[in-house]
């Protein structure tokens, strides 16, 4: 069994596409079939159902690709691990940010402040927690998720209301949830984490939200909020100093609500040191918060 064997099975296992692999790793298709077949026989099994022109990855290639992605992985580490030993530079770190963006400057300049030869790559992927190209995610967990070895808490942040000076809730200190149900809203799509959670909040106060504007920008949703169009759901950390923006923040006594911001990182056997640097430097940041 060969490695290029592995790595041929792994990318059309995951493409369920022969033709479309061929293309990419720029070899004729009958000669990656013979590389499939070559496996399929030391296997013993059949690891794809070939339906026409289409194939689709079977049981058996299920349980292969498990383990066949558990092995190339233990290989990358191997190759950070070598990387790590034998240079005096440190590693790139890749981040996949889906919550937090604005506390994300100030957390990667106070770590470039003591570590700056470590370079980070940043992206902002808001809905797919899929991705296995990165060192870690920072992301709003869904509300039945339990963390894991892999997987821990850095903030649970309360939710605020955010009403216009001019708003007629703007002097109260705090409010049931119950009580806003004729009111309008601005929020996120509904797709996202936070309203899914603001959304099954009013939903157990006996309500659903009459949101009359969707959107994703937050500083817009604040903008619009403080020129009174409507009133919006804010986290009290996490989109930075709202008490500067010309808002009244309002508490919500029942019920509580609170949404959490979670750290991940891949099912691996090793962490480069840059990586344990930076985890043990964003957990002790948030910890500082609060």
């Amino acid at each position: 069994m060969e490695l290029l064997q592995l790595k041929y099975f792994k990318k059309i296992a995951e493409a369920q596409s022969m033709t479309r692999v061929a293309e990419e790793i720029h070899i004729s298709q009958s000669a990656l079939s013979k590389t499939i077949r070559t496996l399929e026989t030391e296997l013993g099994v059949k690891l794809f159902d070939r339906e026409g022109k289409y194939i689709k990855l079977n049981e058996n290639g299920k349980i292969f690709l498990k383990y066949v992605n558990r092995n190339l992985q233990s290989l990358e580490d191997a190759k950070k691990e070598l990387s790590d030993y034998n240079s005096n530079r440190n590693q790139d770190i890749i981040i996949y940010v889906q919550a937090a963006m604005f506390m994300l400057p100030k957390i990667i300049t106070g770590f470039n402040q003591k570590y700056p030869n470590i370079k980070f790559h940043i992206s902002q992927k808001q809905f797919n927690k899929g991705e296995n190209n990165y060192d870690f995610i920072i992301y709003i967990p869904s509300t039945e998720e339990i963390n894991n070895k892999n997987s821990l808490t850095l903030l649970e942040e309360e939710l605020k209301l955010a009403v216009s000076k001019n708003h007629h809730l703007s002097e109260k200190n705090s409010i049931n949830l119950d009580s806003l149900s004729n009111e309008k809203f601005i929020g996120l799509p509904p797709y996202t984490k936070l309203r899914k959670t603001t959304d099954h909040y009013c939903n157990q106060a006996g309500f659903t939200p009459n949101v009359i504007l969707e959107c994703y920008d937050s500083p817009t949703i604040l903008e619009l909020v403080k020129n009174g169009m409507g009133i919006a759901f804010v986290p009290k950390y996490s989109w930075g100093n709202i008490e500067h923006q010309e808002l009244s923040l309002i508490n919500i006594h029942s019920p509580k609500c609170t949404r959490c911001i979670n750290l991940s990182w891949r099912e691996s056997e090793y962490i480069s040191e840059s990586a344990k640097l930076f985890k043990n430097y964003i957990v002790e940041f948030f910890s500082n918060l609060k």
